[in-house]
């Protein structure tokens, strides 16, 4: 029953993803619209923890130091909060937390997207998603953002 869910949540972010995504005009590229209907369905009180913008930068430049092998899932973490910062809740922020906007958000995962291509092995199934985020997380912010006005219409989070 649980996996019946799961798959029906997933099933209703990837055809919002879908939407959005052919109405913002975004070349295909492999693999992203999947990995921004998982981001969609696994968002977790732990993702919103991550969000706090004090936390991001001073962790992910103590991953900057860590080894290697032990900081993938940490980095992606943090540069999967700051892409759902960035896009999902992105108009709460800027209201409600912080001074420093989305573009902070944005600056902050395509960093950590950065790092990740540097440490995640080459046949992580994702290494292409974080080889594009890394260059450019506007568009894939922009739609995240129309799912929520889509999804939530102008209800205040």
């Amino acid at each position: 029953m649980q996996i019946e869910g799961a798959t029906r949540t997933f099933a209703f972010f990837l055809e919002a993803v879908d939407r959005e995504w052919s109405q913002a005009e975004i070349p295909e590229k492999a693999g992203i619209k999947r990995y921004l209907a998982e981001l969609l369905e696994q968002f977790s009180p732990e993702h919103q923890a991550r969000i706090r913008r004090d936390w991001l930068p001073a962790r992910l430049r103590e991953l900057m130091h860590a080894k290697a092998s032990e900081s993938i899932n940490d980095i992606r973490g943090i540069a999967d909060a700051s892409l759902l910062a960035a896009g999902f809740l992105g108009p709460y922020l800027i209201r409600r937390r912080s001074v420093l906007g989305v573009e902070f958000y944005i600056d902050i995962g395509e960093r950590a997207y950065a790092l990740l291509i540097e440490r995640a092995p080459v046949r992580d199934t994702n290494f292409s998603v974080f080889r594009v985020f890394a260059t450019g997380l506007v568009p894939y912010a922009s739609i995240l953002a129309a799912i929520r006005v889509a999804c939530m219409g102008k209800v205040d989070m």
